[in-house]
Parts: C-alpha cells; sequence; structure tokens
C-alpha cells in the first residue's frame, strides 16, 4: 500500500472516528462499520437499528426507536413516567427511564415530536432547564 494510499485511508477513518463523519466511506466500508457499532453495544443489525442521516455538513449513524427499545430491553430500563407538553407549536414530551435494579432515576429530556430544525432544537433544550 502506497503512503498516499494510506494517508487516505488515514484521513478517512479521523473523520469517522474523530468527527463522526461517514461520508468518506463506501458502501461496504458503511455496512462495517454499521455492524460494529451495533455488536459493540449489542444490538441486531438485522432490525435496522439505526438509519444514516445527513446533520451539519456530516453523514451519521441516528439511533431510531428499534435501538432504544433493544437497549431499554438488554439494560432493564423502563420508562416510569411520560409527560407531554406544547412550546410554541412544538410538542415535547419528557420522559422518566428508570433502572430494574434500583431506583436510580435519570434526569428527564425534552424530545420534540417533529423534527425541528437546528435553531429550533437548541432553543427548546435551553428552556428545559
Amino acid at each position: 500500500m502506497s503512503i498516499a494510499v494510506k494517508n487516505h485511508s488515514a484521513a478517512i477513518l479521523e473523520r469517522v472516528v474523530v468527527r463522526g463523519d461517514l461520508s468518506g466511506l463506501n458502501p461496504q466500508e458503511r455496512m462495517e462499520y454499521y455492524r460494529a457499532i451495533c455488536a459493540s453495544v449489542g444490538l441486531n443489525p438485522l432490525t435496522r437499528p439505526f438509519d444514516y442521516l445527513h446533520l451539519s455538513g456530516k453523514l451519521v449513524l441516528y439511533a431510531k426507536r428499534d435501538a432504544t427499545d433493544q437497549l431499554r430491553k438488554i439494560h432493564g430500563v423502563s420508562i416510569e413516567r411520560l409527560e407531554r407538553e406544547t412550546v410554541e407549536a412544538s410538542m415535547l414530551s419528557r420522559r422518566t427511564p428508570e433502572m430494574r435494579r434500583g431506583a436510580w432515576i435519570a434526569p428527564s429530556a425534552p424530545c420534540p415530536s417533529r423534527a425541528p430544525g437546528r435553531a429550533e432544537s437548541e432553543r427548546l433544550h435551553a428552556r428545559r432547564d
């Protein structure tokens, strides 16, 4: 392998690992990465737990409900409380997870029920505290 190819591969690897940008990978490399991510957290890749999403000029993996459902089952997390509110024409859901082994409760976070733009998302998340 030439130095130019090694440097190119290193640059792609850096974009994937450090910046989270998958756009430099070919389809076969993306599938290998997808499978590796699934294996690392115990997800079944055949259920398609992730989708590709273009976000801020990068191609990233987005965890879908399939992923969160599998992870909740693996780690014994249940949703104990669900609250909904409308803020400036956006429906927000607050979910409070609870671990199976003990009373650990994570802080809830707002989840917009529709896909907001970046500025709207940042504004809504800033309002949660």
